[in-house]
Formats: C-alpha cells, structure tokens, sequence
C-alpha cells in the first residue's frame, strides 16, 4: 500500500511536467507517449496487475530518457517506480540493484536525512527480504532513523510500520545483530501500542515477536514476561504458550513447560484432526544459497512425529523439488524447532506419527 501510493502520486506528476516540457523542446509526440504510457502504468497498478504494470513502466522509462535530463529528479523517479513494480514481479534480481542506484541518486538529491531517501530504503530493504536477507535490516535500520520525526509526528503510523518490518523479519533467519535490530523495532511498536487500550491486537502481537526474537537470542529471562503478556489475547496464545513451554524444557523446568502445554492441551480438545497439525510455532529455513543466487524457488515436504509435549521427533525427508539445491536439508534443519498442540483423544495426548509438513521456497510477493 506504501508503495502503491508512491507510485500513483508520482505518474501524475511526472505526466504534467512532462507535457510543460515536451511543449517548451519541441518533443510533443514524446510527451503523448508518456502521458498514454503514464495512464496506463496507473490503471495496472491501481488494478494491482503488476505484470501489465512493468510493462508500462518500463515504457514509462524508456520515454523519461528521451525526456528528462539523465540527473534529473523525475527521471530518477520513473526509475524508482520501475523499481518497485520489477519487485511486485518478484524480479528482485533486478529491482534490487535498480533500487540502490535511485537511492544513492537521492542522497545526492535532497540529502541523508531526506524523508523521500527513507521511505525509498524502506522500499529496498522489503526487496531485500525475499532475496539479499542479510542486507535489509540496515536498510531498515537507517530507513527508521531518517523517519524518526514520524515517532512524535505519527507515532501509531510509525508503531503500525515497524510491527510489519519487525514481524516480517521474525519469519527469516538472521544473525544475531539484525535479531537485535529487529527486537528494537518490535519493542518501539510494543511501547507504543502499551500506552493505551484501543490496539489489543496489535498490543499481543508486539509482545509475542519481542518474546520470539529475545527466544532466537536465547535470552530466555526477557522472553519470558514478555511471551506471558502475549498469553493475554486469543489470537497469539497459542503461539505465546508454544514457545513458553518450549523455553521452559529447555531449561529444564518441566513442571512450568507442562503448565503452557496443558493450555495446548485444553485448546485442542475440541478441534478437528486437521487442524490438530497445524504447528503453533515455526522457525523459517535459510534459503539455500545456490538457489537464492540463481532465483530458484521449490519445496521439500518432511515427515515426522509428534510428541505427547508437542514436540517433534523422527524427521525425515520425504520429497525435495528440484533436487541438488539443499532444500531438504534445510527443510530437515528448521523442521527440528517446528512446535504442535499434541493431539488428545478421550482426555490424553497422544504421539502421532507420520504427520507432513511442507516447507515452501519461495521469493515473496
């Protein structure tokens, strides 16, 4: 929505300028084919037909050289757009670089602390996270610190932006500084959304991804009262108990994890066998790096056991598609952390076995 916003405010503004400048140079054929190319860049985009739209864009583009100066802003704004629909694409391969290039451009612009230079890297690091991980949580991270003025300006619009940044980099591997990083932003929307009583989603859902990051970095102490609170709404209990119980084991306090368990337990009385196997806790497997160089996407599909606690034993691989680019492997690895609500039968869990799960890679939209 962000970047759809962006985009739409832009064609219109290129398309009027475009129309004063074609007529002072000359180039009045030019500038109808911008305008058409402008007009349908739009219809596609607000119609969310992000294929048509690349292709108009690209057109878009290709016209702006004709144009606009190559240094100029609007030229560099019709790259910004192409940009961000080649990501819409999951062409990320290309949006990636293309996007860096426009924001080193607009450093030279407007400057290093130029709200447009923050929301461009908030652009450039959501690419990131479907395709050079590693790189976007310091696109994150000096994004949000060139909006900080949306914290007193804006605060909920800016709790409401890193939740999503936070949440989004809570389903990914990372290393142990950007765990950090994200933490912060989750804890920024958490202090937020804590100062008052109309956001209880959004207020459980800060805490639970708090909880879940300081659970990554093994600070158990922290994740702790945190995960509690977020015990208090429907919709992350389940979740918020999984990892209590889980941490709890882990630590060898099995009369505390036994405790989180018998919510699952109590939860589950009721429900469907189907939905008895769908896991309340699951930690995203690092994309295999061949495949993420070559923009190869797959599955694999494992088979397991589930405990009477909910834990997993027993894995194995049971398919991998395509074969020879580590997607089992790294299914077979994150299957390990995959946490269930047992399933109960007459009042007692049960070990089932021969549940499957699959693990789907892919470059998100």
């Amino acid at each position: 929505m962000r970047s759809a916003l962006l985009i739409f405010l832009s064609s219109l503004a290129l398309a009027n300028f475009a129309l004063a400048e074609a007529s002072k140079n000359g180039k009045s054929n030019a500038m109808a084919e911008f305008k058409e190319a402008q007009t349908c860049f739009r219809e596609y985009n607000e119609a969310q037909n992000w294929l048509g739209a690349a292709t108009c864009s690209k057109r878009s583009l290709s016209i702006g050289l004709e144009l606009f100066d190559e240094q100029s802003k609007n030229l560099t704004s019709l790259r910004h757009n192409h940009g961000l629909i080649l990501a819409k694409n999951k062409d990320y391969e290309n949006a990636i670089p293309l996007l860096k290039s426009v924001a080193d451009d607009y450093r030279g612009m407007y400057g290093e602390q130029s709200d447009i230079l923050g929301w461009l890297l908030l652009d450039l690091a959501d690419a990131e996270t479907r395709f050079q991980l590693d790189d976007s949580y310091k696109n994150y991270k000096e994004a949000f610190e060139i909006l900080a003025s949306l914290k007193s300006e804006a605060p909920l619009i800016y709790a409401h932006l890193v939740l999503e940044v936070s949440h989004l980099l809570s389903r990914n591997p990372l290393n142990r500084r950007a765990y950090a990083v994200a933490q912060g932003f989750a804890e920024e929307a958490y202090s937020v959304f804590s100062q008052g009583s109309d956001y209880p989603i959004k207020l459980s859902l800060s805490a639970f991804i708090v909880g879940k990051f300081m659970f990554y970095r093994k600070d158990y102490d922290n994740a702790i009262p945190m995960l509690q609170k977020a015990t208090k709404h429907s919709s992350s209990a389940p979740y918020a108990h999984g990892l209590l119980s889980t941490i709890y084991s882990e630590t060898g306090r099995s009369a505390l994890a036994l405790e989180h368990q018998d919510f699952l337990t109590r939860s589950n009385e009721n429900s469907s066998e189907d939905k008895a196997y769908v896991p309340v806790f699951i930690l995203a497997p690092e994309y295999p790096p061949m495949a993420q160089r070559r923009g190869t996407e797959g599955y694999a599909i494992v088979k397991l056991t589930i405990t009477e606690s909910g834990s997993v034993s027993n894995i194995e691989l049971v398919e991998e598609s395509p074969k020879k680019y580590g997607f089992g492997k790294a299914a077979m690895k994150a299957a390990k952390k995959l946490k269930y609500t047992p399933r109960i039968v007459d009042g007692k869990a049960q070990v089932v076995h021969g549940v499957s799960y699959r693990y789907t890679f892919s470059f998100r939209k």
